[in-house]
C-alpha cells in the first residue's frame, strides 16, 4: 500500500505508554531546545563524527529543501525561531493538503535506525493544526513494507506502525504518546526503530529524553532502504516549525 492511498479517516485505537530513559541519555541524541537570541550552539549537523545518514539544521544559507530528493507544498526558512543557530523550517499545513518533504537514503544493512528532530506545534496566530503528520519513516523498497508516522489527530500524539506483514496481510496499529510537545514550545522527539529478528521490527518514541511509547513490534521485514518524510502529510490550516532533522545507524 503507497502513501497516497493511506486511510488517514479511520485510525486503529490508541494505547497509552510512558517511562523515562535513565539520565535521559539512551537512545536520545540530546539535542536540547534553544530558541531565538541563544546563540551558544555551533552547527548541528556539523557536529557529527562520524556523518549521520541524512542531516537538515535549515542553517547553511540554502534552500529550505536542500538535501531532500523531493518536495511539494509551503515552506519558507524561518529565523525567528530554531534549536541551534540561525533559523529553522517553517511548515505551513493547508486543510486536506500535503505538506512534505521527502529524503531516500542509498541501501545500507542496519539493525537500528533512530530518526530524531526538533519540532514546535504552531507557530503564528492561527495556532497548530488540528492534525497531520509531521514525520514518516519507511523502507522504500520492500512493498511499502513498514510505515511509522508519528501522528496527531485534534490534539492527540501517538505513533503508528503501519506494516504489510510477510504473510501478505496488512496491520495498522496506534499507540498514544502520554509525553508529547507542548503547543508553541520546542521539543525534541525520537523515533528509534529496531530490526529485533528477520520477520519483526520495533519502534519506539522518546520525547525530550523521556520514553513516550516503549518498543512496540510489528511482523515485517526490512530497514534496508531508509526514506524519511518531513512536513504535515494530511494536514489541516495550521503552521509547525521543524529543526535538526538527523537519521543515524547504530
Amino acid at each position: 500500500m503507497s502513501c497516497s492511498s493511506y486511510d488517514e479517516a479511520a485510525p486503529p485505537p490508541a494505547t497509552a505508554d510512558a517511562g523515562t530513559v535513565d539520565g535521559g541519555e539512551a537512545g536520545s541524541d540530546s539535542s536540547g531546545p534553544i530558541d531565538a537570541g541563544n546563540d551558544a550552539r555551533g552547527p548541528f549537523c556539523a557536529s557529527f563524527s562520524p556523518a549521520p545518514l541524512f542531516c537538515a539544521d535549515f542553517d547553511e544559507g540554502k534552500p529550505f529543501n536542500y538535501g531532500f530528493t523531493d518536495f511539494a507544498g509551503d515552506f519558507a526558512i524561518d529565523p525567528t525561531t530554531f534549536t541551534s543557530p540561525p533559523s529553522s523550517l517553517l511548515v505551513r499545513g493547508v486543510d486536506g493538503g500535503d505538506v512534505f518533504m521527502v529524503r531516500s537514503v542509498d541501501a545500507l544493512t542496519t539493525t537500528s535506525l533512530h530518526l530524531g528532530f526538533s519540532i514546535r506545534w504552531g507557530t503564528d496566530d492561527a495556532g497548530p493544526p488540528p492534525g497531520g503528520i509531521p514525520m514518516r519513516l519507511n523502507d522504500s523498497a520492500v512493498n511499502d513494507c513498514s510505515f511509522f508516522f508519528i501522528k496527531v489527530r485534534d490534539g492527540a500524539w501517538f505513533v503508528e506502525i503501519d506494516a504489510n506483514r510477510p504473510d501478505a496481510m496488512r496491520t495498522q496499529d496506534a499507540y498514544a504518546m502520554p509525553l508529547f510537545p507542548v503547543d508553541r514550545t520546542w521539543s525534541r522527539v525520537e523515533l528509534v526503530v529496531e530490526q529485533t529478528s528477520p520477520d519483526v521490527v520495533s519502534a519506539s518514541v522518546i520525547v525530550d529524553g523521556q520514553i513516550s511509547v516503549s518498543p512496540k513490534a510489528t511482523d515485517c521485514r526490512g530497514l534496508g532502504h531508509p526514506e524519511v518524510t518531513v512536513g504535515a502529510q494530511y494536514s489541516t490550516s495550521g503552521t509547525l516549525d521543524l529543526d535538526d532533522v538527523v537519521l543515524t545507524q547504530r
